[in-house]
């Protein structure tokens, strides 16, 4: 499954699907509309799937899933630690 911080490809539609070509690719997500997340299918992953895993991954209102935003902040302090 996909996550995106941008969209890519195609356009969003009412629903908050991504369609590209007449096919359903994606879901936009977030409750901070300034920060929306682009969720697309997977490998034996529907898209209703990596809708629900990454909402559940979104804790305390933060735009980014748990794992990516700890993710983000640790090489943010180690791209510190590292110049001169």
């Amino acid at each position: 499954m996909g996550l995106q911080k941008s969209l890519l490809c195609g356009t969003i539609r009412a629903d908050h699907l991504i369609e590209l070509d007449g096919q359903i690719l994606g879901v936009m997500i977030g409750k901070n509309a300034k920060k929306p997340l682009y969720v697309s299918v997977g490998h034996k992953v529907s898209l209703k799937t990596a809708e629900k895993i990454v909402r559940e991954l979104i804790v305390d209102d933060k735009s980014m899933p748990q794992p990516l935003l700890v993710a983000h902040i640790n090489s943010k302090r180690l791209a510190k630690k590292e110049q001169p």
